[in-house]
């Protein structure tokens, strides 16, 4: 903006530098709409450009310098003077001067803290934004750009379970319990509730997640309730000695992390509510104690490193690896039990498990000494992970017709082309790739192993899935990439066979993956039958619904 419309105008425009790669999450506004922020956590750096755009050509633009800010701040809507920042960082762009063109400017804020989760309630807002400056005589030239900070937790060691009475004397006495009082915030509350003494006609009874935000301090202090979900346990009365399971999913609800004390403004604390109504209309609460059920903000996509090298402890990183590397040599019998099992639990983490283990069996099987010592003890205590790199985006079932490139220069390989859809690319350490030396179809393939680091291996932007989200999948890009001749797995040629070898197993272990995760649905489906209650009886008392649960459980 000018004086009375005269000299020079700017525009400003921030621009991340990572922009395109970085992950974009929804996030709900002050006017409750849901608006695309790019993600950030803690610790990460904040980097980009400042593009000024002069708006009229031969004209100056004068300035008293320019600066960029990293900023957190707590908002609270009954008071909006004040802006409580608990993050203030200022980096100095350009001297007090002029100019007579457009400029960019970079920036970069390295390992920022970022204490606290985004959040947008009833009476308070905590964002985090950078806020471009131009400072001028009259009126600044100002740009801001809001992001979004999600902070990741881990399950506490000790997640005790809650455990609640409720009693009227000679009337009523019920007992419930939880199986923890700590969620992620896609977890399921799994617990049971038993009728001990039931002397009034209770009708309906469900149980309720209060959410409360607490503002200010002192005298100015403001309690919000609201309530996130309504699970209904049962529509009909109970007898003595009747237990009811519960298992209510919290991934349908909009839940925040619990949030005590932050910066000693705002407080959110999360409730489980008891709810039973009598014949007579009459309502009976019953709250757990406060601060008794915690929900953690555990990213839904996260790839579950220190979990998988739990599981490599118990042998599981290299299952049908000799154990002369670090293997536990067991048969394909044995593994398909054990993948069958792990994928009753996520089926997600135990497909991208397998195909790690295809990945340590085709070195373990087909390189030489040398590969087998230099690669497969790492992977196969999954201090190191693997990726298998078949597919492109021409080539999907007629593999054969690959087009990625690996021409032989004296001692090394020069790789270029791209893979599509890689399990694990991305975020594991070791990349198996299928690739030409030779002429079309599958005796000119070969197989090299390509380790990350690599200069010309880069990657795409992580693929949006309907599910098994705790693997990612990306492009994996292969720009001049100079590979050893020694990481070439057998003799040239061969890649195509070891490639399929490798699959012939893999197709079993997803197989088990696919019968785990089925079994595991099955057991949930019997039990909703015996939890969910219409027309005062268990789904299970209407004889078709058993019979196909039996059906789905023992097929013919």
């Amino acid at each position: 903006m000018s004086f009375f419309g005269f000299g020079q105008s700017a525009e400003l425009e921030l621009v991340l530098s990572d922009a395109e790669s970085r992950r974009r999450v929804e996030h709900k506004t002050e006017e409750g709409k849901k608006e695309k922020y790019f993600l950030f956590y803690d610790g990460e750096t904040v980097s980009g450009r400042v593009v000024l755009t002069l708006k009229h050509l031969n004209k100056r633009l004068e300035h008293q310098g320019i600066k960029v800010e990293f900023i957190g701040q707590i908002e609270l809507y009954y008071d909006r003077g004040n802006h409580h920042e608990f993050v203030s960082l200022v980096k100095d762009l350009a001297r007090p001067g002029e100019f007579t063109q457009s400029q960019t400017f970079d920036f970069e804020f390295t390992h920022v803290e970022k204490p606290y989760e985004s959040y947008t309630g009833q009476n308070v807002k905590l964002r985090y934004f950078l806020r471009a400056t131009v400072s001028r005589r009259l009126n600044d030239v100002v740009k801001e750009m809001d992001i979004v900070v999600h902070t990741l937790s881990t399950y506490p060691e000790l997640n005790s379970s809650i455990k609640m009475e409720v009693g009227i004397e000679d009337c009523l006495h019920i007992e419930f319990e939880y199986n923890k009082s700590k969620y992620h915030l896609k977890d399921v509350i799994v617990g049971k509730i038993y009728f001990l003494l039931v002397r009034i006609k209770i009708k309906h009874m469900e149980i309720d997640i209060i959410k409360r935000e607490t503002t200010g301090t002192g005298p100015n202090v403001y309690h919000e309730n609201d309530t996130i979900a309504k699970y209904e346990i049962m529509d009909g009365a109970p007898v003595r000695g009747e237990s009811i399971p519960i298992r209510l999913f919290l991934a349908g609800y909009e839940l925040t992390p619990t949030m005590r004390d932050i910066n000693k403004k705002f407080s959110v604390r999360y409730y489980l509510n008891l709810v039973l109504i009598d014949e007579e209309e009459r309502r009976y609460f019953k709250q757990q104690a406060q601060d008794k059920i915690k929900f953690l903000c555990i990213e839904k996509e996260i790839f579950p490193v220190e979990t998988m090298r739990k599981a490599a402890q118990l042998g599981f990183g290299g299952i049908y690896v000799k154990p002369d590397v670090g293997g536990s040599g067991l048969s394909r019998l044995d593994t398909s039990i054990i993948f069958e099992a792990l994928s009753t639990g996520c089926t997600s983490t135990t497909a991208y498990m397998s195909i790690h283990n295809m990945c340590v069996w085709m070195i373990d099987t087909f390189g030489n000494e040398e590969q087998r010592r230099r690669f497969c003890p790492s992977l196969c205590s999954m201090e190191k992970f693997a990726s298998y790199c078949l597919t492109e985006p021409g080539s999907g079932s007629d593999a054969a017709s690959l087009l990625t490139s690996a021409q032989r220069k004296g001692d090394t390989y020069v790789l270029n082309g791209s893979k599509a859809f890689i399990s694990g690319g991305g975020d594991t350490d070791v990349y198996v790739v299928m690739c030409r030396t030779g002429g079309p179809g599958p005796k000119g393939i070969s197989c090299l192993v390509l380790e990350k680091g690599t200069p010309g291996l880069s990657f795409g932007k992580k693929e949006k899935k309907v599910g098994w989200n705790s693997q990612p999948t990306r492009a994996v890009i292969f720009e001049d990439c100079v590979v050893p001749v020694g990481n070439r797995l057998g003799a040239e040629g061969q890649g195509f066979s070891i490639a399929m070898k490798g699959l012939n197993g893999g197709r079993i272990n997803i197989a088990s993956c696919s019968l785990g995760a089925a079994h595991a649905s099955v057991l949930l489906a019997q039990e909703h039958l015996t939890v969910r209650k219409q027309f005062g009886e268990p789904l299970a008392n209407n004889q078709g619904l058993p019979w196909r649960s039996q059906d789905h459980a023992f097929p013919e």
